[in-house]
Parts: structure tokens; C-alpha cells; sequence
């Protein structure tokens, strides 16, 4: 529960972080900001599926070699 939880704030933390960066950089740029325009940027689309990816790998390694040092304790 805890793990998921962490995961979970950290996502959010994550994409509060994007956004005020986004919004910074376009008032830096004195572009207008408009937040259905971030999202569908392709640059938040690579971003949030490579981080769901490495997440994932990162998750299936950690099983793998916990799997393995319960075999060789065995």
C-alpha cells in the first residue's frame, strides 16, 4: 500500500512540476499557456510514456532478482 501510494505522489509531484515549468517557460516566452495545448505536446506524451515504461522495467528487474535470491537461499 505504501509503495503504490509513494508511486502515486510521485506522479502527481511529477506532473505539478511540468506544469509550472511549462507555464514558466511560455511566460518567459510571452506565448499564451494553455493547458490542453501541454498535454497533447508530444514532448508530455514521450515524456509520461517513457517514464510509465522505465517504471515498469524498473519494477519487473527488482521482481526478477528477488525471485533469484530466494532460490539461491533455498
Amino acid at each position: 500500500r505504501r509503495v503504490l501510494f509513494r508511486s502515486i505522489m510521485r506522479i502527481f509531484l511529477i506532473l505539478i512540476i511540468q506544469v509550472l515549468i511549462s507555464f514558466l517557460f511560455s511566460n518567459l516566452l510571452n506565448t499564451k499557456w494553455i493547458f490542453k495545448e501541454l498535454i497533447c505536446n508530444y514532448v508530455f506524451v514521450v515524456f509520461w510514456c517513457s517514464y510509465i515504461i522505465c517504471i515498469l522495467g524498473i519494477g519487473i528487474v527488482k521482481k526478477i532478482t528477488r525471485n533469484r535470491d530466494k532460490r539461491n537461499l533455498i
